[in-house]
C-alpha cells in the first residue's frame, strides 16, 4: 500500500485549441502523493527534447501543465506518449512508460545536466486544477 501512495504521479499531453488550426500542447502532471517531487524526467521520444525537474522544477501535488511549443499544431496522432522517471520520497526511482506500465528504475530520474539542457520548452506555466 505505500507504494501505491508514494506512486500515484502520472503525465500526459493535452491539447488546447488556441483558434481555428491553432493548437497548443501540454505536458499535464497529476501527483495524487501529497508531496512534491524533485528530482523527474519526462521523455517525449527520439528527437525532441526532454523535460525534467533540475531544469522545470517541482511537479507539485495535485495538478499541473507544461507548455511543449515544439508540439504546436501537430495532429493527435502524432503527438508522441510520454514516458515519466520520478524518484520517489523514500528514494526510490521509478518509470512509468508510454503505456502507463509502471516499474522499478534502474536510472537515476535527474538530467544529466541543467548547464547541457538548452529548453526549447516554454515558459513553465503550472494550473492548479480543484
Amino acid at each position: 500500500l505505500r507504494d501505491r501512495e508514494l506512486t500515484q504521479v502520472f503525465c500526459w499531453l493535452t491539447p488546447q485549441n488556441m483558434s481555428p488550426g491553432t493548437t497548443q500542447w501540454y505536458l499535464t502532471f497529476e501527483n495524487h502523493t501529497g508531496l512534491p517531487l524533485f528530482r523527474w524526467v519526462v521523455d517525449l521520444g527520439t528527437g525532441l527534447t526532454h523535460a525534467c525537474g533540475s531544469v522545470h522544477g517541482p511537479i507539485r501535488p495535485h495538478a499541473s501543465s507544461l507548455f511543449i511549443p515544439e508540439l504546436a499544431d501537430m495532429r493527435s496522432t502524432e503527438v508522441p506518449r510520454p514516458a515519466l522517471t520520478f524518484t520517489d520520497t523514500v528514494g526510490r526511482t521509478w518509470h512509468r512508460d508510454q503505456t502507463g506500465v509502471l516499474s522499478l528504475a534502474a536510472d537515476d530520474s535527474q538530467c544529466s545536466s541543467a548547464d547541457d539542457y538548452k529548453p526549447k520548452m516554454g515558459s513553465l506555466r503550472r494550473e492548479w486544477l480543484t
